[in-house]
């Protein structure tokens, strides 16, 4: 398994600068065809809403539009023209008012999908939950880098957060090409104080021999909880052992993945420094 097909979503010229060159490293690593999508946002009319807008006034919004569509084009083809891995620009108009239903419908066809982490101060608002709605609905393993990441190569110490989840073996499996290549990786379980997760200790000796089977080489690290929330307690650990990638399962609806990655994917959405894999 590898990766062969990466989209990466070019909401803004922000968010182009912020991921484009991990996105090119990543291509240049799996030698993958990245494929730099933008979705050009549009004026909804609903029916039965008592609203007028000037033909200049549409105008002048389409012209700024195709203008920053312009500037993203060119800063894709700026980061891939000297790359020898094949590449791909698309450029689509939004078919509702949440743009990211076009970004999910194009990421059920790609084995990776790279965004950017939210910021408020530059999002588009009709994407303002893209991060989120990616994970949810594409299926796909979804790529977050964080702002000043630049191309710093990930993958090289990886922690894998783990419990006997859907969502969580999803990670796990979704990231074999990572994990395969990782110099360390990295199985963190944790056990919380109220009793919700006694005997999860023993599922990293399972996913461990899994992944060795891949020819992965993984470290358990089993910690109780001692920060605040389970989120910090991901984060933490992966500071303190060094790693540069966090990858883990997000959201769900049973009561136990709730407990362990419904308050661990919120704090990684809002406050993660590093770059997260997540599966939903």
């Amino acid at each position: 398994m590898s990766y062969k097909t990466i989209l990466v979503c070019l909401s803004t010229s922000e968010a182009a600068k912020q991921i484009l060159p991990l996105a090119c490293n990543i291509a240049r690593r799996f030698d993958a065809h990245l494929i730099g999508i933008h979705t050009l946002p549009s004026i909804i009319i609903y029916p039965g809403i008592a609203m007028h807008i000037d033909p200049p006034q549409f105008h002048d919004f389409n012209v700024r539009m195709d203008n920053q569509n312009k500037i993203i084009e060119k800063l894709f083809e700026e980061h891939v023209s000297k790359e020898l891995f094949p590449s791909e620009w698309r450029s689509l108009p939004a078919q509702d008012a949440n743009a990211s239903a076009q970004l999910i419908h194009s990421a059920f066809r790609a084995d990776l999908v790279i965004v950017a982490k939210s910021d408020a101060d530059s999002d588009r608002f009709d994407q303002s939950n893209l991060q989120k709605d990616l994970i949810l609905n594409s299926g796909r393993p979804v790529l977050m880098v964080p702002p000043s990441h630049g191309d710093k190569p990930i993958g090289s110490q990886i922690l894998l957060a783990w419990n006997a989840t859907r969502q969580a073996s999803s990670a796990a499996h979704d990231s074999l090409p990572f994990l395969k290549s990782a110099e360390q990786v990295n199985i963190l379980t944790i056990s919380q104080n109220n009793g919700q997760s006694q005997g999860i200790d023993t599922e990293g000796h399972e996913i461990s021999a899994s992944l060795a089977r891949h020819g992965v080489k993984p470290e358990i690290i089993h910690v109780d909880q001692t920060r605040d929330t389970m989120g910090e307690e991901v984060s933490f650990q992966a500071h303190i052992n060094g790693c540069d990638m966090v990858v883990m399962g997000a959201f769900g609806h049973s009561r136990l993945h709730s407990i362990f990655f419904g308050d661990a994917t919120r704090h990684m959405l809002g406050k993660a420094d590093l770059p997260v894999l997540f599966s939903g």
